[in-house]
């Protein structure tokens, strides 16, 4: 009596849609710098971010709820912007939501199920603090993750002074990555625990420090 069939057009052109923007050597985006191993970031900048179907989805899902939710804040969307000093290098990023009364900076992150979410991920913590860093290192900073099985909202508790170190490590990155850009030499690799496990340069056989992983197929 029925039958799956393909999702509408016009559905399908919205998941699907590229979005446009410049990218210049010099400017980085803070979540490139939030991940351990400049080599990816290197080769992603050279051939493009090859996302599947499921990687379309779960960010066409991140954009319905960023848009719905950072409606809801005093601010949301600001932009803030970190020089690194004697280098060409910028590193940029958006403050999803601002609230003025508890000078409040909130990151918003969607997620596949929230009951695996037991604090914020490894590499969503570099790019809030980042935010707290260039916006006001006295405001108060949370990473809300939400998902159609419900949300979570995580308060920084951290110091001024263990936050700046990661202000320090964003440079570091920024000139590394920056250097292999201008010279077409890429950057070392860098294990990263979590994130070799779904590189997908490690399955194409790219990564020289990392071999692909083997299938696990039924006996």
């Amino acid at each position: 009596m029925f039958e799956e069939t393909d999702l509408p057009d016009c559905v399908k052109a919205d998941i699907y849609e590229e979005r446009e923007h410049t990218i210049r050597d010099n400017v980085f985006h803070v979540s490139e710098l939030s991940y351990t191993c400049m080599y990816k970031q290197y080769l992603d900048r050279l051939e493009g971010k090859d996302f599947n179907d499921d990687a379309y989805w779960n960010i066409y899902r991140g954009r319905v709820f960023d848009k719905r939710l950072t409606a809801l804040f005093d601010e949301n969307e600001l932009r803030v912007q970190h020089r690194v000093k004697g280098t060409p290098y910028i590193i940029r990023g958006r403050i999803d939501g601002y609230n003025y009364d508890t000078n409040s900076i909130y990151e918003i992150k969607t997620v596949a199920s929230i009951k695996f979410v037991r604090a914020p991920y490894k590499h969503h913590i570099p790019q809030g603090i980042f935010y707290l860093n260039t916006f006001d290192p006295l405001a108060n900073l949370h990473f809300l993750y939400v998902s159609m099985d419900g949300w979570k909202n995580f308060k920084y508790t951290g110091d001024i002074e263990t936050a700046g170190m990661f202000i320090e490590d964003f440079e570091d990155k920024a000139r590394v990555l920056g250097k292999a850009l201008r010279t077409g030499d890429p950057p070392e690799p860098t294990k990263g625990g979590g994130e070799c496990n779904w590189c997908r340069y490690r399955q194409e056989g790219k990564c020289p420090v990392m071999k692909p992983k083997k299938s696990r197929g039924r006996k």
